[in-house]
C-alpha cells in the first residue's frame, strides 16, 4: 500500500532505491554505452500522464428498463492509494490499515524535548570552586602548551566529467518527477479542452471531473487503484467516488470503477428507501499511448488519454554529451 508523499514499511515502502540506481547506473554505464539510447533508461520506471473526464447524463432515465441502481455494500481495494495532496479523501468506507497508510505522508511528528539538566543546588550537589589559573601550577606537557587552533576546513571538489553530470540530471529529473507525481496537475496541462468544452455546451450532459495527473506506471500485476473522491458531498457522499488504475505490460491498461449516488434511488419491496442508492461503473481498456478512449454507461461516460512524460531537457542534454565523450 503506497502512498504519494511516503509511507511507512508495512505499506511496501521502497526507501533508498533511488540512491541504489544510481550506484547500479555509475558502475555500469561505461560498460553499456551502446545500450543506453534513451534518457528514460536513468529513470526508474515508465511515467505517463493520463487525463480523464468524466460526465453524467442528464436523460438516464430514458437509456432503458435495465435496473442500474444498486444497494449492496461498497468496498474500496486494501492496495488503494491516495493523492500527494492535503485531504484527498473521506475514510468513512476505508479499513484501518488503509486509513493508516493514506494518512501517513501528513501524520505530524513530534520528538519530545530532552529533559533540562537539574541545577547543582537543586540536585543537593554543591558546586565546587574553581582554582585561578595562576594557582594551577606549571603545564605539565607540550601539549598544554600550544594554543587550540580549529581543524582545517576541507572542501573536497570533482573534475568535471560527463558522467557526473549526466547522473546529476537523472537524480534532478527523478526528484521534479516524484516532487509532482500523483498530484492534479494545473488546468494548463489539459490537453483535452475541446472535449470537455463540447460536453459542458451539450444540452444533455453534465461534466462531473476533468483532470490530469502523472505518476511510474506498475506492471500488470502492481497494480495501484488510485482513490478518487470530486464534486459536492452530499450526505457524506461525493458527487462521483470510486478508483482509476494505469498498469503497464505489452500495452498500457485502464480500469475505472466509479460510483454516483442515484438520484432517484427506488423503493424496496417494504416501502422503505435503501441506504445509499448509487450506479456503478466498472469498465478497463487496453489502449496505446495518445489514444483516445470512451468508456460508455447509461449514466456516466469517461474519456481517458495516456501520454508518456517526455524527460527532461537537461537530462537529454547531458545524455547526448556524455554519449559524445564516450564515442
Amino acid at each position: 500500500m503506497r502512498t504519494g508523499a511516503g509511507q511507512p514499511a508495512g505499506c511496501s515502502a521502497k526507501a533508498g532505491g533511488l540512491k541504489l540506481g544510481l550506484a547500479a547506473v555509475l558502475l555500469s554505464l561505461p560498460a553499456i554505452a551502446v545500450e543506453l539510447e534513451e534518457a528514460q533508461d536513468l529513470l526508474r520506471g515508465r511515467w505517463y500522464a493520463a487525463e480523464v473526464i468524466i460526465f453524467e447524463r442528464l436523460n438516464s432515465n430514458e437509456a432503458g428498463p435495465e435496473d442500474l441502481v444498486r444497494f449492496d455494500e461498497r468496498f474500496y481495494p486494501a492496495n488503494i492509494r491516495a493523492m500527494a495532496e492535503p485531504n484527498p479523501w473521506s475514510a468513512a468506507e476505508l479499513d484501518p490499515f488503509t486509513r493508516v497508510c493514506l494518512e501517513f505522508p501528513r501524520l505530524e511528528v513530534r520528538l519530545p524535548n530532552p529533559p533540562s539538566p537539574a541545577p547543582a543546588e537543586d540536585a543537593g550537589i554543591q558546586p565546587q570552586p574553581t582554582a585561578p589559573i595562576a594557582d594551577r601550577g606549571a603545564p605539565t606537557s607540550l601539549v598544554e602548551e600550544m594554543p587550540r587552533r580549529e581543524p582545517p576546513t576541507i572542501h573536497p571538489t570533482l573534475a568535471p566529467h560527463p558522467l557526473l553530470d549526466l547522473l546529476s540530471a537523472a537524480v534532478a529529473a527523478e526528484r521534479l518527477l516524484q516532487q509532482n507525481s500523483y498530484r492534479w496537475l494545473d488546468a494548463s496541462a489539459l490537453q483535452l479542452q475541446a472535449e470537455a468544452r463540447r460536453i459542458r455546451q451539450a444540452p444533455n450532459l453534465q461534466l462531473i471531473w476533468h483532470g490530469r495527473w502523472m505518476q511510474p506506471t506498475p506492471a500488470r500485476d502492481a497494480g495501484e487503484p488510485l482513490l478518487l473522491q470530486v464534486g459536492p458531498q452530499s450526505n457524506s457522499l461525493h458527487a462521483l467516488e470510486g478508483t482509476l488504475q494505469i498498469t503497464l505490460g505489452r500495452y498500457l491498461h485502464f480500469q475505472a470503477e466509479l460510483w454516483r449516488p442515484a438520484q432517484r434511488p427506488p423503493a424496496s419491496e417494504s416501502g422503505e428507501q435503501g441506504a445509499f442508492p448509487y450506479v456503478t461503473l466498472n469498465q478497463s481498456r487496453t489502449m496505446r499511448s495518445g489514444e483516445l478512449h470512451y468508456l460508455d454507461h447509461p449514466e456516466v461516460g469517461v474519456l481517458v488519454r495516456i501520454d508518456p512524460v517526455p524527460p527532461a531537457a537537461e537530462l537529454v542534454k547531458a545524455l547526448e554529451l556524455w554519449k559524445r565523450a564516450s564515442a
